[in-house]
């Protein structure tokens, strides 16, 4: 997982606002090594199962959320199914996102979330 991910891409993702220079800093290269490091470590991505259960960990801050989407093998393994982040504008501060890229398929299976955020505990799914 990428943890902390939106505290570790803070500088990387005000480049990306509307009217802001695109100039990158010892910031922005710090977190584009970290991110680099956390995509390249395990755990390592795999294919989606349509037939399996989701387990969604989710991390916020002020800043943006992330999320990781996970489903279990035969042998009770954790894989990776999806990384997932964004910035979040003053209104969207007060919910999570991380549901929506795999809502499609969490319709329809059990779908177990890990998370330190309080503001998850309000995701009505």
């Amino acid at each position: 997982m990428v943890s902390d991910y939106s505290q570790n891409t803070v500088h990387m993702r005000q480049l990306l606002q509307k009217d802001v220079e695109f100039q990158s800093n010892k910031n922005c290269d710090k977190e584009l090594n970290y991110i680099k490091s956390a995509l390249l470590s395990r755990p390592i991505l795999q294919l989606l199962d349509p037939s399996s259960d989701l387990i969604l960990q989710i991390d916020g801050s002020f800043f943006g959320i992330g999320w990781v989407v996970y489903q279990s093998d035969d042998y009770n393994n954790l894989h990776v199914i999806e990384y997932g982040g964004q910035a979040t504008t003053v209104s969207q501060n007060r919910w999570h996102s991380g549901i929506k890229s795999v809502e499609w398929l969490a319709r329809f299976k059990k779908v177990t979330v890990y998370t330190e955020s309080a503001r998850v505990l309000h995701l009505n799914c």
